[in-house]
């Protein structure tokens, strides 16, 4: 079997963590990200959450608008673990679990079109479009231990992640110009907190034991957070009174994040008398991609409409993370040695761009009450045959279907007159994201984990918005 030096195992575990199952950035991109505001939103789509889609549609809404929502996601993965031919497995275990997470994407937005200059609209929004945790089911690390070390094999999916969370807090101040009759220009800058954490196992490689046993696994505890600065930029045209084109680029963002790494050594590698942990400072350097969006917005009648929105994510931009500013202590013997020897390290990244395609239709029964369904395709960002643990992502296809109801024009319909409120827009709409079988290859880890993969995610969105 391939021996992999102590050091690079125990520090590519270390820093590899953001990127693995449950944390990776790509595996929240199109279908999840382009969530915001849910699905009646989109670059053509004047309403709150065109501070995130679009800031130049933020033009096209009168008066001032506040807008709610929320996306609720559940989602499920597992992993059918397959050995080479004449491979032996040893006491490792077939399958590395399952996971179950579930987050949720909130935003809020306030727009403004200015009195007396209505060729001026302003807005702000705040929302988190990465945003992930993930809940294994509960391993006692300390009873393991305590049996015989033969008898001490943990569940693959520990090496993957045993807790943790990733958090994008974007706050974004926007203004739209009306420069022609029917042509808006906006633009957006913002403000980008970050928050992420991970606790997981880390195989040493020490040939003590085989692979995947806690005799020479460490266990991983990772904690970063910072501010980084991020824009966006739109376009939106009204050709005619039934046609409405969308066009925005957000720019990508270099995360710098600052926080710390601390590593739990199995007994075998502490020295005696020496405490068994040990922390540094450390920073993380990771790239958010850039993304190009586009859509056709067409009325077919007065109760057909007809929408298409793609999307482009520059996922080769993500070309790895860096954790440098390391200080470990020297706490004494080979890996204390090693551990206080490392600065740095760079988990190198091969992702590729990816493409998301949707298609929507809404059907207005009356006018003051609408139904939606939609569906779309999203690209893999990972290549198959993965160079590290980055192995848990597959071309998506996604079905939505919900509801918007004007609660005025209710209002207005049952009493005869319009009621003395603002014009209040309450939306609900479900989605089922179904992630195709993919084979995937991990040769690069110690121990492979190749095998099949399998995924689904549950969205529920919901959203108020209030006209004045």
């Amino acid at each position: 079997m391939q021996r992999r030096p102590f050091l690079a195992v125990l520090l590519a575990s270390l820093v590899l963590g953001p990127a693995v199952l449950g944390f990776d950035p790509a595996s929240a991109s199109g279908f999840m990200v382009s969530k915001m505001g849910g699905d009646l939103s989109g670059p053509t789509e004047p309403n709150g959450a065109a501070t995130f889609w679009n800031p130049a549609a933020t033009g096209a809404i009168d008066g001032a608008s506040v807008f709610l929502d929320a996306n609720w996601i559940w989602r499920e993965a597992s992993f059918e673990r397959a050995w080479d031919p004449g491979f032996d497995p040893g006491i490792r275990k077939p399958d590395p679990g399952k996971l179950a997470t579930f987050a949720v994407m909130p935003m809020a937005a306030l727009t403004w079109k200015l009195p007396r200059h209505e060729w001026l609209t302003l807005g702000f929004g705040c929302y988190v479009p990465y945003g992930n945790r993930s809940d294994w089911p509960a391993w006692d690390v300390a009873a393991e231990r305590a049996k015989a070390p033969p008898d001490q094999a943990a569940p693959a999916q520990a090496y993957q992640a045993l807790s943790g969370n990733l958090e994008t807090y974007f706050f974004t101040p926007t203004v739209s110009l009306r420069l022609a009759e029917g042509v808006y220009f906006g633009a957006g800058v913002s403000w980008i907190h970050t928050r992420l954490a991970l606790t997981r196992l880390l195989d040493v490689g020490s040939g003590l034991y085989p692979p995947e046993t806690l005799a020479t696994s460490a266990v991983s505890a990772l904690s970063f957070s910072g501010d980084d600065p991020g824009w966006s930029v739109g376009l939106l045209l009204l050709p005619a009174g039934w046609l409405r084109i969308g066009l925005s680029f957000t720019s990508s963002a270099e995360l710098d994040l600052s926080g710390t790494a601390r590593v739990t050594l199995p007994p075998l590698f502490v020295p005696t008398g020496q405490a068994d942990t040990v922390e540094s400072h450390a920073r993380m350097a990771l790239v958010l991609p850039a993304a190009l969006r586009a859509g056709v917005h067409v009325d077919l009648t007065d109760w057909l409409v007809l929408r298409l929105n793609l999307e482009y994510v520059a996922w080769s931009q993500f070309t790895g993370i860096r954790v440098h500013e390391l200080a470990f202590p020297d706490i004494g013997g080979l890996a204390g040695r090693l551990l206080s020897e490392q600065k740095e390290f760079i988990s190198h990244r091969q992702y590729r761009d990816t493409l998301d395609v949707r298609f929507g239709a809404r059907v207005f029964p009356v006018p003051w009450w609408m139904f939606f369904g939609g569906v779309g395709i999203d690209e893999n960002a990972i290549p198959d045959q993965a160079q590290g643990a980055d192995i848990f992502d597959s071309l998506k296809i996604g079905l939505a279907l919900g509801t918007r109801l004007d609660l005025s024009g209710l209002l207005e319909a049952l009493s005869g007159c319009a009621p003395a409120m603002p014009r209040l827009f309450f939306t609900v709409g479900t989605n089922a994201i179904f992630y195709l079988e993919n084979d995937v290859r991990g040769n690069a880890l110690e121990s492979p984990l190749n095998g099949s993969y399998r995924s689904r995610v549950l969205l529920l969105s919901t959203s108020l918005e209030a006209r004045y």
